[in-house]
């Protein structure tokens, strides 16, 4: 898992997880921030904004714990899938 600014500048890679039903994105997300891996929350302040995609709604519980505005954008609109 990458973790990137708004600019493009890359802070960490974190891993390697395996990948299965237990190591989605939002259960991994959850691990980095409930065990401060990396001293993750030195780098995030209160109302700093996450944007990520749907994979992490499993974690957005955690992000507003921690002060963290989390952005998810609605790429599909309410759909399941794109058009052909």
């Amino acid at each position: 898992m990458m973790i990137v600014s708004t600019t493009g500048y890359i802070k960490s890679v974190l891993g390697p997880f395996l990948s299965d039903s237990s190591n989605n994105d939002a259960n991994i997300l959850k691990h980095v921030f409930l065990s401060d891996m990396e001293d993750v929350l030195q780098w995030v302040q209160e109302n700093d904004v996450l944007v990520v995609d749907r994979g992490f709604c499993n974690c957005l519980g955690v992000m507003k714990r921690f002060g963290i505005d989390v952005a998810m954008p609605p790429f599909l609109d309410g759909k399941k899938q794109f058009d052909v």
